[in-house]
């Protein structure tokens, strides 16, 4: 099935492009003999099932004349088994977890830390939570059986979600001896009560949704639990298989796909990349930075370094990770896990809505092809996607869609595609693209102008003195039309549409810094550039560079219009 073919790809990508484990036991082992070693091992009671680990551990039993366990009483074996947990069943063979990972390509490294390292753990794990891929956590840590150490650990490694919403995807895994992992899920999300987020708890996993954030709870084997527990009791050479299957749930779709593959092609061609700028070239590019002064050449080797990244990818042939064959594959995952299916109260059944959205994955949606549609598969095209060529567009995605934030997409794809993102934290510049909002009283309220700057790169940059800047104003409109602006402001959406009369044009006047650039400032917790008649513009978006140059196109065409007197009867004719 095509729906298997989905899985199967998408793992297959995971798993190549997986490098990195962290592991942190306090009870990881080399070689056997360490295992085996009385001081090396720290003997723990096992809680029986229905107990959580936070429970103290069972007393020595005693006869009903008080005697203490002296006096045996019978127990079964199976009783004898949920009374206490051997040393062994806590412990973690770290030589056979960095053999498995290294099967998959993936570069382990298991942290066994002493008691008084704790501290400076915090720090190790604050350094990897950036690079690696992947984490494993104890839950016990040296006798803490509450697990408030992991706690401490997880929040560490995810810390940077109270500043940064679109931060990393992570995977946390906690493996641990514990008997009831259901409380230990239930422990692991109370330790995260200092988000402000959406917290979704799931069975034997806890998601922070828009986050990329997924923790999720696996039992050591040896341990004996029960039901749904008994389940999620792996061996340490299964756990390798499980990560990339929990990895998977996280990133799992077309355009993760494609993303992770691109990564894992930069990454596989990284040395040759690096070749192609040997210290050789050195000399040269002094030259080059000579010749072109006043401008720098420190400007192109970022357009230099993208051009080439982007051969590899061109190289790699990610463009058919999304091609129609893969679409259709995502359909079929998606109508088998129940992801989308025709509306409970439509006559279209799942063989017609699959077939009429095979249709439109291989014709597409133009009016032509629509009329094709409708002869076709008439049910599908009347009840499901319905309406001309527009409203068919809003439908699709609506149709598609399990959840508010995917059927939302349309507008987030839009910004994709046409806005820059901005990555290390950087400040925004004034520069040809930069959409700005100012809000200031007028007849008695509050109102916000929308602008978009069109000042050139080359005129935004190595300022000696204060620099008038043109921008043109933006209507905010209420739906999508030709060459509509999407921007998120304050989490809504915003579509602006621009107005390229000349006469429009508003020149406003900016100070550089010691940069000499125009860098917006902290103002209020929003970037904010500061005019120098008092004006505050907030920083909204900055539109990628074909998309600035289209705006700056549409206003050089009106300002290039030409008036002639001719002929009105030829003009019509």
């Amino acid at each position: 099935m095509s729906d298997l073919a989905f899985l199967r790809d998408s793992t297959r990508i995971v798993q190549d492009f997986l490098t990195t484990a962290i592991v942190v036991d306090d009870q990881a082992f080399l070689f056997a003999e360490e295992a085996q070693d009385e001081s090396f091992r720290h003997k723990q009671p096992l809680i029986v099932p229905a107990r959580q680990a936070v429970d103290k551990p069972t007393p020595a039993l005693t006869t009903s004349s008080g005697n203490s366990s002296h006096d045996k009483v019978d127990e079964t074996e199976s009783q004898r088994k949920e009374s206490r947990i051997s040393a062994q069943d806590q412990t973690l063979n770290g030589k056979l977890l960095i053999d498995r990972f290294g099967e998959f390509g993936v570069v382990c490294s298991v942290i066994r830390p002493h008691k008084t390292e704790l501290k400076k753990l915090h720090e190790t794990l604050k350094r990897f939570a950036p690079i690696a891929d992947v984490f494993v956590l104890d839950w016990v840590l040296y006798g803490d059986v509450t697990g408030e150490n992991t706690k401490a650990l997880i929040r560490t490694l995810v810390s940077d979600l109270e500043t940064d919403g679109d931060g990393r995807i992570r995977l946390i895994v906690v493996y641990t001896g514990e008997t009831d992992l259901e409380q230990v899920t239930e422990e692991v999300k109370k330790g995260l009560d200092w988000f402000k987020g959406e917290i979704k708890k799931e069975r034997f996993s806890v998601i922070l949704p828009g986050t990329g954030t997924r923790i999720v709870v696996y039992g050591k084997d040896g341990t004996i639990r029960v039901e749904d527990a008994a389940k999620r009791s792996i061996t340490v050479d299964q756990l390798p298989d499980t990560v990339v299957r929990e990895f998977a749930e996280i990133s799992r779709g077309l355009l993760p796909n494609a993303v992770m593959a691109s990564i894992t092609a930069i990454r596989r061609n990284a040395h040759q990349l690096l070749s192609r700028f040997p210290s050789s070239l050195d000399p040269a590019f002094v030259t080059q930075s000579i010749l072109i002064c006043p401008e720098k050449a420190s400007e192109q080797i970022v357009p230099l370094i993208a051009s080439e990244i982007a051969s590899i990818l061109e190289d790699a042939r990610i463009g058919e990770l999304i091609e129609a064959k893969h679409l259709r594959e995502w359909l079929d995952h998606r109508i088998e896990s129940k992801l989308c299916n025709p509306p409970t109260n439509s006559r279209v059944t799942r063989e017609e809505y699959k077939a009429g959205f095979e249709k439109m994955i291989e014709d597409g949606a133009s009016k032509e092809k629509l009329k094709v549609l409708a002869e076709q598969h008439a049910n599908f095209r009347n009840e499901i996607v319905p309406g001309d060529r527009k409203k068919v567009a809003k439908a699709i995605t609506a149709r598609l869609a399990s959840t508010t934030i995917e059927s939302t997409g349309d507008a987030k794809l839009a910004m994709l595609m046409s806005l820059r993102h901005r990555y290390e934290g950087a400040k925004p510049q004034l520069s040809l693209g930069a959409v700005v909002a100012n809000t200031h009283p007028k007849n008695g309220v509050e109102v916000t102008d929308y602008w978009v700057c069109l000042q050139p790169v080359c005129d935004s940059v190595r300022l000696k003195s204060n620099r008038s800047f043109p921008f043109v104003p933006l209507n905010l409109v209420d739906d999508t039309n030709e060459h509509v602006i999407v921007v998120e402001e304050g989490g809504d959406v915003r579509y602006l549409q621009g107005k390229y009369n000349p006469y429009l044009i508003e020149m406003i006047e900016f100070a550089p810094g010691q940069n000499e650039q125009v860098f917006a400032e902290n103002l209020g917790g929003r970037p904010t550039f500061t005019s120098m008649d008092g004006r505050n513009f907030t920083w909204i978006a900055e539109l990628r560079p074909a998309h600035a140059q289209r705006i700056a196109h549409r206003v050089a065409v009106e300002v290039g219009r030409i008036g002639l007197v001719e002929s009105e009867w030829g003009r019509i004719k």
